[in-house]
């Protein structure tokens, strides 16, 4: 069913148009297809009347008019995007296709560095591999043994006094680090200690790792600074050490297998042949010298 025209006549008045009834009945059935149409349209149910109302019941100028509605819808999506860009797919894989792309994104950037200055400085520092490779040391020991100059590993002027025994007794103990001397480094232990002035013995021991590296026997005098040298000979494991007082000694080279590549204390002790007197550790300086 189509849309009806009314007939009018040739001219006015000449008998050959419809009558009112006629006419009226045309109009009725016009409404009434143009209801159904409209009523299809909005119900969701077959178009065809939409179509013929529309002008569209013509394969051609459907054709035409859906076209025209893509390029311009596609228009108003795809702007100036660029051609990799301008599809739907081509946007979900640049997203790497993450429905929660955004919190993703916010997870990722928590854990980021912020911006900074200092960082910015350092990272246009034009310097050498070894040079950036001190940003990355783990603590100071980790720095002296890359750069492999002396150190001071422990020193004190804290006097430490005993009295009242016979029995040897510690006075200071300090950690040597694993590996700190390396195979062929040595190491420099001094103390300081002071005593009364009497024909009783005052003995001065340093030991590392529980083994005695130097022993000074002191009597009728009131200070001496002892001084105890040890070095690695080609192995962490393997040393010589002086036994006594940094001088001349008619004991011979001490040599030792204490594996100084793991932590070992270094260990101050002193002992007084008579319970009535003082023996006092007035300071100590431990010194590396890093070899490898």
């Amino acid at each position: 069913m189509i849309l009806q025209d009314i007939n009018v006549g040739t001219i006015a008045n000449d008998g050959t148009g419809d009558n009112p009834r006629a006419g009226a009945i045309k109009i009725n059935a016009n409404n009434a297809l143009i209801a159904a149409a409209l009523s299809g349209a909005v119900a969701g149910s077959g178009l065809a009347g939409t179509e013929k109302l529309l002008g569209l019941d013509d394969s051609t100028n459907k054709a035409w008019l859906v076209s025209q509605l893509a390029t311009y819808i596609t228009s108003l999506i795809v702007d100036s995007a660029p051609s990799t860009l301008d599809t739907l797919n081509e946007l979900a894989a640049s997203l790497g296709d993450d429905p929660s792309y955004a919190a993703s994104v916010a997870i990722a950037l928590a854990g980021k560095q912020p911006v900074d200055s200092d960082l910015t400085a350092i990272a246009a520092l034009s310097t050498t591999s070894w040079g950036r490779s001190l940003l990355t040391l783990a603590d100071p020991a980790a720095m002296r043994a890359l750069i492999g100059g002396s150190y001071i590993l422990a020193q004190s002027s804290v006097a430490v006094s005993h009295t009242g025994d016979t029995s040897e007794h510690g006075f200071a103990t300090v950690s040597v680090p694993a590996g700190a001397i390396g195979a062929n480094g040595s190491m420099e232990i001094f103390s300081l200690w002071s005593y009364p002035n009497s024909v009783n013995n005052k003995t001065l021991k340093t030991k590392l790792g529980g083994t005695t590296i130097g022993t000074q026997l002191e009597t009728a005098a009131q200070s001496t600074v002892m001084m105890v040298h040890i070095g690695n000979r080609g192995s962490q494991s393997s040393q010589i050490a002086n036994p006594a007082q940094f001088s001349t000694s008619t004991a011979a080279v001490v040599a030792t297998s204490i594996d100084t590549s793991i932590a070992q204390d270094i260990t101050l002790t002193g002992q007084l042949a008579s319970p009535g007197e003082t023996l006092k550790l007035e300071s100590y300086l431990i010194r590396i010298h890093p070899g490898a």
